[in-house]
């Protein structure tokens, strides 16, 4: 009886430690994944819950990390840290109110998440460092729209850090 609770025990520690230690799923391994990743979120954002749609997106703690790797000169750094901890509690009320919009955008321009069709996600030029700014394009009935996608990087891993502006584009 003993032991069978304890290798009960054992399996659901082990498999809590797997989960745990596994990737969020926030992050794809290229810069141009962003743009199929933003649409997977976008497809989702009338079903999950604010607090489930933050998690897709990168977390103050992943843009201090991605600062440190990628900004020159402890001057500047410092000031950037400092900001962050000023930012670190208003990043998911910016980020609550990013998705309400996207929402209330989408609504009112009459788009069905459920029913769009990915088309592009476009860089405009060579950005050296980020936040990385794109554009995403998707077909809705007969009319194509786009939305602005932010993201970063830390190492080989590309993170969402806003979404914002849908329009539609003309021809």
């Amino acid at each position: 009886m003993y032991r069978k609770l304890f290798y009960l025990v054992l399996a659901l520690g082990l498999s809590f430690n797997l989960v745990s230690c596994s990737s969020s799923g926030k992050s794809v391994g290229s810069l141009e994944g962003i743009g199929h990743f933003s649409f997977e979120v976008l497809e989702q954002i009338n079903q999950l819950e604010a607090k489930e749609l933050v998690g897709f997106f990168a977390t103050t703690n992943d843009i201090n990390k991605c600062l440190s790797e990628t900004v020159k000169g402890e001057k500047t750094k410092n000031s950037l840290y400092s900001l962050i901890e000023d930012e670190q509690s208003e990043r998911p009320q910016y980020l609550y109110k990013s998705i309400y919009n996207t929402k209330r955008e989408a609504a009112m321009l009459g788009i069905e998440w459920n029913k769009v069709i990915y088309l592009d996600y476009v860089i405009p030029y060579r950005q050296s460092e980020p936040p990385y700014k794109g554009e995403l394009f998707f077909k809705y009935g007969e009319s194509v729209y786009s939305v602005g996608v932010e993201s970063m990087n830390i190492g080989d891993n590309y993170y969402l850090t806003n979404l914002s502006g849908i329009r539609k584009v003309s021809r």
